[in-house]
């Protein structure tokens, strides 16, 4: 008998080579982008009904993000895990037995405090997605993947744990990268510590002459 694990989604996440290094600077530089935005998107219910901070304190009570704001892939302090991220997606790539061209098409940093989070969603307009957790608390603040096929098969099986993978929950790690294709639907649990969450997201597009 023959057996095929043809229809798979692969999620990558593994502590990169230098990581902490490349963390504690994103951490800085992300602060110093909160510091200067009165004016960026929120998290928590926040994001999900498209708000912008009004002020600083807003920050505070949702998170800060800074999609759609600042340009990073042109900010120096953002170098080395732009490059560390190309690295992953080579590596992620090579298990897929593919090498596509590819390049990076937009990033972001987002800032959780206690209590915030990012409600279920994917990234449109992209191939793949990575987060690199700049500062994580063990014990909180869990990605959670769902299946893709989920909506579908759920109406016959139900829950189906016991026959598929309905998700998958991964502790974050300072210093880990997580690659992932963008059409996996993926949410945060809320964030239950004092010291902050700091990620950088980032989306990667396959070149036109690949699709």
């Amino acid at each position: 008998m023959e057996s095929f694990d043809a229809f798979r989604f692969p999620i990558l996440a593994e502590k990169i080579e230098g990581g902490e290094r490349i963390a504690d600077h994103i951490c800085e530089a992300a602060y110093q982008l909160r510091d200067s935005d009165d004016n960026a998107k929120l998290l928590s219910y926040g994001w999900s009904e498209g708000k912008k901070a009004e002020k600083k304190e807003d920050y505070d009570d949702y998170g800060f993000t800074s999609h759609g704001r600042h340009k990073l892939l042109s900010d120096e302090r953002f170098h080395d895990i732009h490059t560390a991220s190309v690295r992953q997606v080579e590596k992620y790539n090579s298990h897929m037995l593919s090498s596509p061209k590819f390049h990076i098409a937009n990033s972001w940093v987002s800032i959780y405090g206690n209590g915030h989070f990012v409600p279920e969603h994917i990234h449109t307009h992209s191939h793949l997605s990575c987060v690199f957790y700049a500062d994580a608390t063990e014990g909180t603040g869990h990605i959670v993947f769902r299946n893709p096929a989920y909506a579908v098969y759920s109406m016959n099986y139900g829950n189906g744990d016991q026959y598929f993978c309905d998700k998958l929950e991964i502790q974050p790690e300072k210093g880990m990268l997580i690659i992932f294709p963008s059409f996996m639907p993926h949410y945060t649990k809320p964030h239950q510590a004092d010291e902050d969450r700091i990620i950088l997201s980032a989306n990667m597009k396959f070149d036109a002459e690949f699709v």
